[in-house]
């Protein structure tokens, strides 16, 4: 498959422009995410998945699930295992079994946003009071890999 090679892509004139611009534009956006270097296949992935799981279900039913991290963590390793052993196809859904494991990673981001594992005694404790850090205790290097501030 041929990568387009304009997907994504930002030119000049849509970067953040602080001082503003000729035309008097200013967006003050340097430091916000790259949603445009996400790619859509994998923004498609968790959807298909998401669709699947709404018709077999109901919508955001998932986010109701007890044992929530244990749970979809167990599942991610599931479809994550599967794909390493050469299995492509999850037999029950029709869906690849990346597709599935991505969505579980993404219920499980969404569970350490929004407290749904607080109670469980397998809930992460990052930075020692058992708060996931917020997108804002991060910032971007040049690397493009966030690192904690101050580091």
């Amino acid at each position: 498959m041929e990568m387009d090679p304009n997907v994504g892509v930002i030119d000049e004139n849509m970067k953040s422009n602080e001082e503003g611009s000729k035309e008097g534009g200013r967006k003050f956006d340097k430091d916000k995410p790259r949603y445009d270097l996400v790619p859509p296949e994998a923004i498609r992935a968790i959807a298909e998945a998401l669709t699947y799981g709404a018709a077999k279900y109901e919508p955001n039913n998932w986010q109701q699930l007890s044992d929530f991290k244990a749970r979809y963590t167990a599942a991610h390793m599931r479809h994550f295992e599967a794909y390493r052993s050469g299995e492509l196809i999850d037999e029950e859904s029709g869906l690849p079994h990346l597709y599935l494991g991505m969505c579980n990673l993404a219920f499980l981001i969404w569970g350490e946003e929004h407290g749904a594992c607080d109670t469980e005694p397998t809930c992460s404790k990052t930075h020692g009071d058992g708060n996931w850090p917020k997108p804002a205790e991060h910032v971007m290097h040049d690397s493009g890999i966030p690192t904690e501030q101050g580091e």
